[in-house]
């Protein structure tokens, strides 16, 4: 059985701790829930970089006067954060073959969300900073008591490497792949790919992977330990819903939407199970007593949370 695991950059590392590394606490306990829960199946494994790319576009700033291209910094957290993964995997799996592979994700050139920023990466920036930032030209919005830069965030159409990517699973291999939503790439007129200056949200590129792969179970793992209804309201948790029943839901640009979008899809186009949920709370969510499941035919059940 082949399954999905998302994880969430906030739940791999803080904005303020630079891109993930090795010593990461946050990544070692990410892959310890997966080798001792995960490790029997064919396994996939992607990672958000929303404060790890945030802090590398400061970074570039700082050193070269104007940020790198999104496209080479998410190209930076694949490896960096992919790395650390890899590492973390192989030594509480240290009998199972582990690659991270750099990928490429097609978009639509004329995706109008190009012209839209809308994803936020980065730290939370206060009402000056973020002052500033639109001094500069830059998009900024509302997140978490505070600011955060906006960036391009068109949706994924297709994995350059999804038959490297199947050959690898098929091989008995642990890939990790599509970090950061994948390398975000066009193709011209001509037939020829070209970065992008963008981030893709890597929930929607988990869920394009689950499908194109044939994988039966979707886990995106985050910081909160499911879906609230009522958001930014924490009172209550959805223990279980159908994907029907969640797609009448609307979210705020930057909050819990992509995961449930992402979930939805999978579940609907794919009639697998998705889990969204703390990386903690994995065991949990495999039992059915944690996170939220999102399958076609499920019931409608609110849990008040702990």
């Amino acid at each position: 059985m082949i399954t999905v695991v998302a994880v969430g950059g906030h739940a791999l590392a803080r904005p303020s701790e630079g891109p993930a590394g090795r010593d990461s606490e946050r990544i070692e306990r990410a892959a310890r829930a997966i080798a001792d829960h995960l490790a029997d199946d064919a396994l996939l494994v992607t990672h958000g970089n929303g404060p790890q790319a945030g802090w590398l576009v400061a970074q570039s700033e700082a050193a070269l006067g104007a940020p790198l291209g999104l496209d080479l910094i998410t190209a930076q957290t694949e490896g960096l954060t992919g790395y650390g993964l890899e590492l973390a995997l192989e030594n509480a799996l240290p009998d199972r073959e582990i690659a991270t592979l750099l990928t490429q994700v097609e978009v639509d050139r004329e995706d109008p969300a190009l012209a839209r920023p809308a994803k936020p990466i980065g730290r939370v920036f206060d009402d000056e900073e973020a002052d500033c930032l639109r001094a500069r030209g830059l998009a900024v919005g509302r997140d978490r008591n505070g600011y955060r830069r906006l960036v391009a965030s068109p949706m994924p159409l297709r994995v350059i490497e999804l038959r490297s990517i199947t050959r690898l699973l098929a091989q008995g291999g642990i890939v990790i792949c599509g970090g950061g939503g994948g390398i975000p790439v066009c193709r011209g007129e001509d037939g020829q790919l070209s970065g992008v200056n963008a981030i893709v949200d890597k929930d929607h590129t988990a869920a394009l992977l689950a499908i194109g792969l044939g994988a039966r179970r979707l886990f995106l793992l985050t910081d909160v330990p499911g879906i609230h209804p009522a958001w930014p309201a924490r009172e209550s948790v959805l223990r279980t819903a159908s994907p029907e029943a969640l797609a009448k839901l609307t979210w705020a640009e930057g909050s819990m939407g992509p995961k449930v979008a992402a979930a939805v899809r999978f579940a609907a186009d794919a009639a697998g199970t998705a889990w969204i949920g703390r990386v903690e709370d994995l065991p949990g969510m495999i039992e059915g007593w944690a996170g939220t499941c999102i399958r076609s035919g499920a019931a409608w059940l609110e849990v008040p949370s702990c």
